[in-house]
């Protein structure tokens, strides 16, 4: 009987190095790590789940790259960190800035409040709903309800949202409503230290704060400058004309 040719003698196939064909590196693209024993006290994984012998590895979690790093989170800037505001820094600002500044203050306190919940309430349209007559009323009713849950999510007493929102109904109507936000920013300021561990910190000064009180004053003062000369130009120009009529 006749014997099929060795190794030695079949010259159309490469020659392998001793223990069999090169594997990939570990951790590169086409390698199967190898089935790890289950922790002691584990029952091994049933046929045909990921991680049994003979099906491929089980992904990686949280959505983690098979190689690589994963991406870092996204950046937090110093607005949307849970920090405190005084009642004076409010009060302040919201004068210096014709109160525009509420509408900055609810901007940012939506986005973190949205953020610490992990909901998308969409902080810039809500803002811009400060402007449409009823939907601001249910706006800031939303705002402080979501303030009350993360209350209780840290062990802190919620609140009734009812009576607040009628003071704000109530207050917008003599010009009152900043009692009610400075009620809220204490119930929000207290919220803060306790998920804090302690005192918050104060919230920085941001470029963004800034020029929400700087801008209106500009343009404030740029209005009555230009009352000043347009008065200042009206008298001159009746000065001129009792003076030629004087002259004929």
């Amino acid at each position: 009987m006749m014997e099929g040719p060795t190794p030695r003698e079949r010259p159309w196939e490469p020659p392998q190095a001793p223990g069999g064909p090169p594997q990939p590196p570990a951790g590169a693209p086409g390698y199967d790590y190898p089935p790890q024993a289950p922790p002691h006290g584990y029952p091994p994984p049933a046929p045909g789940a990921p991680g049994a012998p003979g099906y491929p590895p089980a992904p990686p979690p949280g959505g983690m790259p098979a190689y690589g790093y994963a991406p870092p989170p996204p950046s937090v800037g110093p607005e949307d960190m849970p920090v405190r505001r005084s009642y004076l820094r409010i009060v302040g600002f919201s004068a210096l800035s014709i109160g525009l500044y509420t509408l900055y203050w609810f901007y940012v306190t939506r986005k973190q409040l949205s953020r610490e919940l992990g909901t998308n309430d969409r902080a810039g349209l809500q803002t811009a709903g400060n402007f449409v007559p009823i939907l601001n009323y249910f706006i800031a009713h939303w705002l402080w309800r979501d303030i009350s849950l993360l209350r209780q999510r840290v062990g802190l007493p919620g609140f009734d949202v009812a009576p607040y929102t009628a003071g704000n109904v109530v207050g917008s109507l003599f010009g009152l409503q900043f009692i009610v936000y400075l009620l809220i920013q204490e119930k929000l300021n207290n919220y803060y230290d306790r998920s804090r561990g302690g005192r918050a910190p104060d919230a920085p000064y941001t470029a963004g704060e800034i020029a929400v009180v700087v801008i209106p004053l500009l343009l404030f003062a740029g209005l009555i400058a230009l009352v000043i000369i347009l008065a200042a130009a009206g008298a001159a120009g009746d000065s001129v004309a009792w003076r030629l009529a004087s002259l004929l």
